[in-house]
């Protein structure tokens, strides 16, 4: 979560102070096509970050943590030997993430619906 917090700050710190030492937080109108794109770029990059991390949740919170109470192991010793798996089994794991992200959505949208339901009534 460290490491997270840490890189979410460079990701928005290092652009904002960029922006910042070219003066385009004081005269942002002047600045709006530069802002416009920039935003887009660093919202690209934060969501980016965001699937990198949320993948490396899931990974470790479903593979890395039933090894290390089983086993007796450490989290970088899990995280090695599903790294060998991962490269055994591409398919198989992006497959995972993928049902993983399907019902996800499905629960949301059927939790959407019960939330509409349950207000209407």
């Amino acid at each position: 979560m460290l490491l997270s917090l840490l890189v979410f700050v460079i990701l928005i710190g290092i652009p904002a102070a960029f922006a910042s030492g070219l003066g385009w937080f004081r005269h942002p109108s002047e600045h709006v096509p530069g802002l416009i794109v920039g935003g887009i770029l660093l919202s690209l990059v934060f969501l980016a970050a965001i699937l990198v991390f949320a993948v490396a949740h899931v990974m470790t919170k479903d593979f890395v943590v039933p090894q290390m109470a089983l086993e007796n192991i450490t989290a970088l010793e899990g995280w090695r030997r599903l790294w060998l798996w991962l490269q055994a089994e591409k398919g198989g794991y992006a497959g995972y993430i993928g049902m993983k992200v399907v019902l996800a959505i499905a629960i949301g949208i059927a939790i959407t619906i019960i939330s509409f339901i349950v207000i209407l009534v």
